[in-house]
């Protein structure tokens, strides 16, 4: 049986496209109704600024347990993304069967805490997921803080929205809106690492 799943991987380049295309529209574009609001439970906010801007989107694991971004965690964050793709085309190789394998893929329903939790019980994911020296709770947090962060961006950026929307952590979004320049070369880094595997 097949489970919904994304693997953080391909789910932060999605989220960082949205966030930096937005962030690089001329000031008149952004007063176009946006056609589509960003997927994903960190983007719980409608698309229209205008429509139900008193929804509340739940609060995430990661925000919850009070965690902060920073750029230590952040750049231990894509060294292990761009570890993980690298040992995974690795595997996938001595494997003989050219497929990358998805064990650390995380269930689109799952919580940050029951992945964790997950990971933990694994020894292959958590071999990946430790691979550049992280924990696999610092690396499950790190990525949920960062995608909550960038589709927040994404979204306020497209809609001219100024709020940080309700349920979001306002200082991922101040992390992200800072970094936006950091995070955009190292998501080109991470794209052309990929293209020369």
């Amino acid at each position: 049986m097949h489970r919904s799943r994304f693997s953080p991987l391909p789910a932060l380049a999605l989220a960082a496209v949205v966030a930096l295309a937005a962030c690089s529209k001329p000031a008149a574009d952004d007063a176009a109704p946006a056609t589509s609001a960003p997927a994903g439970d960190a983007a719980a906010a409608p698309a229209d600024a205008g429509a139900d801007a008193g929804a509340t989107a739940p609060q995430t694991d990661t925000a919850a347990a009070g965690f902060v971004l920073d750029m230590g965690r952040a750049n231990a964050y894509f060294a292990t993304l761009a570890q993980i793709a690298k040992m995974s085309k690795a595997d996938a190789a001595r494997s003989g069967d050219g497929e990358e394998d998805d064990v650390i893929a995380m269930d689109a329903s799952e919580s940050v805490d029951a992945y964790i939790a997950r990971m933990e019980a694994d020894p292959e994911a958590k071999r990946l997921l430790t691979s550049a020296g992280m924990s696999v709770r610092e690396f499950a947090h790190t990525n949920s803080a960062m995608l909550e962060g960038l589709m927040a961006v994404g979204m306020m950026e497209a809609t001219g929205r100024k709020e940080v929307p309700e349920g979001i952590n306002p200082q991922y979004v101040a992390f992200v809106q800072a970094h936006k320049a950091e995070f955009e070369a190292k998501m080109q880094a991470l794209q052309a690492h990929a293209g020369e595997q």
